[in-house]
């Protein structure tokens, strides 16, 4: 019993040497999503190195590329963009956070793609994390896919109303102009599109004008009535 016990011991000790001193920084999978007439649809994560020295010789390999006919990839690795269609590199992990991004170039065809990747130690191949970053392209612009997305309610409106807005929108002002084309309110929407409540008790019966203007892209427009 007591050779099994250190026998065992031993095997986790061994287990707890070996396990990598990396990880990517988000949890689960991630996906983005864009027009596919845009140049580039990318996902992003961290490696975070938490070694107190950096490692010298780490490696990334795609185990699968799933896409539509026409498309192109490339990674963004800590050491470098890696050129279209380059399924595996090695580079320099310093400690600490480190960008580690997958792209996709839609080249103007809708439909869904994905890269599961797989990061190791080349001293150590045995011991890997895996990470699966998938796009949507549509065929509509990302202008129109906010603008479909964001929902104001209750509308008509009568005390408050409520803004909610996809989470790839980040951050965007909101105004709320009367018929006269006089601003009446302006709030910030965060990057977490946390829905922000704003106050409609004190406005005259009547329609509205909201403007919704993305940190990066168009103008969004709805129109609100207050009873």
């Amino acid at each position: 019993m007591k050779r099994l016990f250190l026998f065992a011991f031993t095997l986790i000790s061994f287990s707890w040497v070996q396990a990598q001193p990396f990880q990517f920084v988000k949890t689960g999978n991630l996906s983005s999503w864009g027009a596919a007439t845009t140049n580039d649809i990318s996902v992003e994560d961290f490696l975070l190195n938490t070694a107190s020295l950096p490692l010298s010789s780490v490696k990334w390999e795609a185990t699968s590329v799933n896409m539509p006919s026409g498309w192109q990839f490339y990674v963004c690795d800590p050491g470098a963009c890696q050129q279209p269609g380059v399924s595996n590199a090695n580079f320099y992990l310093d400690t600490g956070r480190s960008l580690f991004s997958v792209h996709f170039m839609p080249n103007g065809i809708a439909g869904n793609g994905s890269m599961t990747v797989k990061v190791f130690e080349t001293a150590n191949p045995n011991q890997f994390i895996t990470k699966t970053f998938s796009v949507k392209a549509t065929g509509v612009s990302v202008a129109d896919l906010h603008k479909n997305s964001v929902n104001i309610y209750p509308n008509p409106a009568s005390d408050w109303i409520s803004i909610s807005a996809p989470k790839e929108m980040g951050e965007a002002n909101i105004e709320i102009f009367n018929l006269l084309g006089r601003r009446v309110r302006f709030e910030r929407m965060n990057a977490s599109n946390e829905r922000p409540v704003i106050n409609m008790e004190d406005l005259p019966r009547g329609n509205y004008m909201v403007r919704i203007t993305p940190k990066q892209g168009q103008p969004i427009t709805k129109t609100i009535q207050k009873n």
